[in-house]
């Protein structure tokens, strides 16, 4: 009972908020116009969703029942799942989410969901930035500078006078000092998160930055790490 219990609480939380709860922030799961492909497209739409959500609950059910665990690190399964979708896909939950989010840009015909979905399909497994460094084995990336708009990049004005927090990530360590430098001048503090591999976890902060836009109607925020 309590895996099953477990894993609906993660399922709510988790799968719940990527593929429900900031997909209606975005659209409020409204159809605006003549979506472009118009019924076919609303068609694949449709069968993505079906498709996504019959993944999704046969995933959660084998993690329950048969791992007697739940998806969440912190109540791992006893036993290793290897039945159903599992055969197929290394991870059949982040597919099925995926296939959640682009059904709804299809059946809605929204561009901002279609964006939504293609961040979550690099942003798992992998990312842009470290894309960028595999492209050019020989360059030295650094990834910032995605948190905020352009408007705020250079010399922003927030309230209190407080200075806002630029993350950055990359492998060389002269690189990012004279990003890190160059930052500063633009007057932003800065925080090292660690080699390229972090941009994973960095770009959907985009995503996180420009839904409370979204939801607000207003573009002057940024992230600021709050210390003891």
């Amino acid at each position: 009972m309590g895996a099953v219990l477990g894993s609906l609480a993660f399922l709510i939380l988790a799968p719940g908020t990527v593929a429900g709860v900031i997909p209606y922030w975005i659209t409020a799961w409204r159809v605006r116009g003549r979506p472009p492909g118009g019924v076919f497209a609303q068609g694949l739409g449709a069968l993505l969703i079906g498709a996504g959500l019959v993944v999704l609950l046969d995933s959660f059910v084998r993690f329950a029942l048969q791992g007697r665990g739940t998806p969440a690190p912190v109540l791992p399964t006893r036993s290793l799942v290897v039945t159903g979708f599992y055969r197929y896909v290394r991870n059949p939950m982040y597919v099925a989410v995926l296939s959640l989010v682009l059904g709804q840009s299809l059946l809605l015909g929204s561009l901002r969901l279609l964006l939504y979905a293609a961040a979550l399909a690099i942003g798992f497994d992998t990312s842009a930035g470290e894309k960028v460094q595999q492209w050019l084995p020989g360059a030295k990336v650094v990834k910032a500078y995605n948190t905020v708009g352009a408007p705020l990049m250079v010399d922003p004005s927030f309230q209190g006078g407080l200075r806002g927090d630029m993350f950055i990530a990359g492998d060389d360590p002269q690189a990012k000092a004279k990003v890190a430098e160059i930052i500063r001048t633009f007057g932003w503090d800065v925080v090292d998160v660690g080699g390229i591999r972090m941009a994973r976890v960095l770009e959907p902060l985009c995503e996180l930055w420009v839904t409370v836009g979204l939801g607000t109607g207003t573009w002057n925020h940024a992230y600021k790490l709050i210390r003891t």
